[in-house]
């Protein structure tokens, strides 16, 4: 893009380098922590039996999907590697594989912290009869059910109806969630049956998501009061343990939702019109400080949900932490 000339356009286009530099420096250091991190939880979920709850069965489940983000940084990396030679074919395939792999994953992310705040309403609810509800059989049949459903409303029947050309549904979509297309403004929401449809699931498991963990604090709220009342040690012991898993779970939870905030507030905005790359917006310093913008969300919602799952729960959870020194120890 032409900006300006002379001097000018030379500092302008060494600052935009040097951040595209720091920017894909900060993606390979995402990317090594992401795949790290993830490899030792699923590592000592396959290697201690006790490990191997439904509860862990879900969330690894998570941790695959997060190592997925990892394999779009790559894909980026590669992708800017490539603008500075002749590939554009190339370049335009990664760039398809890459605005459909994010839309999947994003999607797959959020219904699997939908099912892990599914499982803990079902342990405080069904304390007693938790173990006969939730299987490992069931846990692994649910952790499918959601990748194989992921699959089939982000590709399979989008692929199917035709609705990735000319800039319309889940097509435009993609390219709103990622910057490596140009994404456009729907010229009407109301027509775009199956925007509307993939939204409302979306907004749906984060209802579900939020009922779950507003039932989990106010029982925790009620067990305290009891507690007290009745002094009753070894009740408060096992009630205690669980409304410490419950905050373990919270904490994987809510950062992940948090950081999907602003991405999605970028999609909105870009289908929406105010942020959409045809507006030919002709103030070349405002677009390049968009540009920046946009990079710098994604990266950051991306790699902080990459990451954020394995270290918190790596952490906070006793067990996972024993197994995680145990495997170093060996090593």
């Amino acid at each position: 893009m032409e900006c300006s000339s002379g001097n000018s356009r030379n500092s302008s286009c060494q600052k935009a380098e040097g951040h595209l530099s720091i920017l894909i420096s900060v993606r390979v250091i995402v990317t090594v922590i992401c795949i790290c991190a993830n490899f030792l939880l699923i590592r000592a979920f396959c290697k201690f039996s006790n490990l191997r709850t439904a509860s862990n069965l879900i969330l690894v489940s998570l941790c695959i999907a997060d190592c997925f983000i990892a394999m779009t940084f790559i894909l980026d990396v590669i992708h800017l590697a490539l603008k500075k030679g002749d590939n554009d074919k190339l370049e335009c395939i990664l760039c398809q594989i890459n605005a459909s792999l994010t839309l999947s994953i994003t999607t797959v992310i959020v219904l699997h912290l939908a099912l892990i705040s599914v499982e803990r309403f079902i342990a405080v609810k069904f304390p007693l009869r938790y173990h006969s509800i939730l299987t490992n059989r069931r846990a692994l049949l649910a952790s499918v059910v959601l990748w194989v459903s992921t699959l089939l409303v982000t590709v399979v029947i989008p692929q199917a109806l035709n609705l990735e050309k000319n800039g319309a549904s889940t097509g435009n979509i993609k390219r709103g969630l990622h910057l490596c297309s140009r994404a456009h403004a729907f010229k009407s929401l109301g027509k775009e049956k199956y925007v509307i449809f993939l939204m409302t699931l979306i907004v749906i498991t984060l209802l579900i998501t939020l009922f779950c963990h507003g039932y989990i604090f106010s029982v925790s709220y009620k067990h305290r009061k009891q507690i007290r009342r009745q002094n009753n040690l070894s009740r408060a012991a096992t009630i205690k343990e669980e409304l410490k898993r419950a905050r373990i779970i919270f904490l994987v939870v809510a950062p992940n939702l948090l950081w999907f905030v602003p991405l999605f507030t970028f999609l909105t905005l870009r289908c929406s019109g105010k942020l959409a790359d045809d507006n030919n917006d002709k103030d070349c310093q405002r677009h390049r400080h968009t540009m920046r913008a946009k990079r710098i969300v994604y990266t950051s919602a991306m790699g902080l949900n990459a990451i954020c799952t394995p270290i918190i729960y790596g952490f906070k959870s006793q067990e996972f932490k024993t197994a995680l020194l145990k495997m170093v120890k060996c090593t």
